[in-house]
This record gives structure tokens, sequence and C-alpha cells, in this order.
């Protein structure tokens, strides 16, 4: 291990790590802890010594390593959850909590012939992928626009700009939705206003 940190080991790399598109008993309750797009290492040994790593990646994928094939403390468990992405929430208290059997950890299988898992996990994190993204573009088009009229965020929108907002509020996300640029034409007055009121000259 210590010369495949230091130096790299090919032969380390054929013989001791594995892929991993299997998912934790416990994945709802990481999902609901710390995001869908969690990172969790977890290393174990059983009672003769052998010890394994195992790492998912923005539960996207997991690797497996055998870090000892056997001398190693026994009986011991460590894991480290983390979002570093999103939430930025972590701990590192969850073995016992997670409580991965070392059989599982130590049976790594990845699912090179149909894909059906692997696939499932990209779309899953697509999906939360899109909609975050669309959710923030979302909030971002409102805010924009109710500054465009003059208002601050709580602030109460008059009934005499309640039509006006909702109109372009619709046509703005209508736009972002057909990935369209939306363009709002700007009257000789606002222009007279953003250049601090001086009229613009003409020749």
């Amino acid at each position: 291990m210590r010369r495949y940190i230091n130096d790299g080991d090919n032969q380390f790399l054929s013989e001791r790590t594995f892929l991993d598109s299997r998912v934790y008993e416990a994945s709802d309750r990481i999902i609901a802890a710390y995001g869908p797009a969690f990172n969790v290492i977890y290393v174990k040994s059983d009672r003769c010594g052998r010890v394994v790593g195992h790492f998912t990646l923005y539960n996207l994928i997991a690797f497996s390593v055998v870090l000892a094939k056997s001398g190693g403390s026994a009986d011991r468990q460590i894991a480290l959850v983390s979002n570093p992405l999103l939430t930025r929430a972590w701990s590192d208290r969850v073995a016992a909590e997670l409580n991965v059997p070392f059989e599982w950890l130590d049976n790594p299988d990845y699912d090179y012939e149909d894909m059906q898992r692997s696939r499932h996990r990209i779309a899953a994190i697509m999906e939360y992928y899109i909609k975050t993204t669309r959710d923030k573009e979302l909030n971002r088009i409102t805010e924009d626009v109710l500054r465009g009229h003059g208002l601050k965020e709580g602030e109460i929108i008059p009934n005499k700009m309640a039509s006006s907002i909702s109109k372009e509020i619709s046509e703005r996300v209508t736009h972002h939705l057909f990935g369209r640029p939306y363009k709002k034409p700007i009257a000789a007055a606002q222009v007279r206003q953003i250049l601090g009121g001086k009229p613009i000259r003409s020749d």
C-alpha cells in the first residue's frame, strides 16, 4: 500500500482495487441527511485483520480497495460521510450507525453487462442537478423582475403591479425552459435614467 501511494504500483491497482456500482442499504437515510450527491469513505476490518476501504464518489460510483490482506487491526471500522458541493454537511461518526457488513464491502460488483445500476445512479443525480439549477434560475428570475419593478424581497406586490410582474415572470420562465434568449425593450426614459438622467445627444 505504501509503495502504491508513493510510487504507483500497477500490480496493486489490478489486484486490490475494484469498481462497485451497488448502493448502500442505508442510502435513503444518507440522502435524507446529506443530500443525493454524497461521498462516503468506509473502512472496515474482519477478525483476521483483512482491511477493506470503500469509497463512494458523489453517489455515482464506488471503489473498493483491499488495504491489507491480513495483519491489520481486527474488527475495526470508521466512516466519513460528506457533501462538499451542496449541503457541506459531514460526519465522521456514522460507521456504527450505517453498520455496513464486512462481507458486503469485501465483495464489490460492477454491472459491466447491462449497466442498469450505473444508469439509474447517473439518471438520479442528473435529475437532481437539473431540478436544483432550475429552481435557482427561477428564483433569480423572480428576484430580478421584482427588483426591476422597484420591489425588494418580502415586500407586498401592489395590485397595480401584479399583472405586469406576473406576465414578465411567465414570459422569462417560458423562454428559459425552452432555451430561448429573453429580450426586453427599453424605453428612452429608462435609458436616460440608467445614464444618470442625462439626455442622449443625437447628431
